[in-house]
């Protein structure tokens, strides 16, 4: 994962979890939201909740806490802009369709807006229009959409791949398992399932397996 200059990556993933709480309190008209009541609600130390915030820059008020509208200035600007959160989802095959049930997206504050393939015309009912791949650059840039969720099938995970960079995309989580081939400047964060059932099978060994 290729992360802000001096932003640890645990930091960094806990920030849009940050945003959307910070954004809530704002649609509340709350100026201020305390480290504690951030920690409550992610099940993290208060102690943690200031390292983090106080590590971008934001300044807090030992009474009041941290102040909503610079708080929420400074996690989007890590981020890369308002729109972070925002995501398109390359493949509407099964994969895609797990994707789009995974309550966890949205709870780590993240939303799916708009889904694409390279056969749209198959897909339907899954609560968002299914588009062709040459509709991505144009949406992105009226939407202002920097990231895509990669779940295409292996047959044409690198035709997504290739969809994603030509529309100007500035990061991607690729689920194809291939991998896929991304250019440097593209920030890659890769998930295998293969592999990773790999990596526990030899850390649990032959022995082990069967040990209850």
């Amino acid at each position: 994962m290729v992360s802000p200059v001096g932003v640890p990556v645990a930091t960094l993933k806990r920030l849009p979890l940050y945003l959307k709480l910070i954004k809530e309190a704002s649609s509340r008209g709350l100026a201020w939201i305390s480290s504690e009541d951030l920690a409550q609600k992610l099940g993290l130390g208060a102690i943690q909740v200031r390292k983090d915030l106080s590590g971008l820059g934001i300044v807090g008020s030992p009474r009041r806490g941290f102040p909503v509208e610079d708080a929420s200035r400074a996690i989007a600007a890590c981020l890369g802009g308002d729109n972070s959160s925002d995501l398109f989802l390359v493949g509407a095959g099964e994969l895609g369709r797990a994707i789009l049930a995974d309550r966890g997206i949205g709870l780590q504050g993240f939303n799916l807006v708009a889904v694409f393939d390279r056969t749209p015309e198959r897909y339907y009912g899954l609560g968002l229009d299914v588009m062709p791949l040459s509709k991505m650059g144009d949406l992105a840039a009226r939407m202002g959409v920097r990231m895509a969720v990669l779940a295409a099938g292996h047959e044409w995970a690198q035709e997504g791949a290739d969809a994603i960079v030509a529309a100007g995309l500035a990061a991607a989580l690729d689920l194809s398992g291939l991998p896929a081939i991304f250019p440097p400047e593209i920030a890659v964060s890769r998930v295998n399932l293969g592999a990773d059932l790999a990596y526990l099978s030899g850390l649990i060994g032959p022995g082990r397996a069967a040990a209850r």
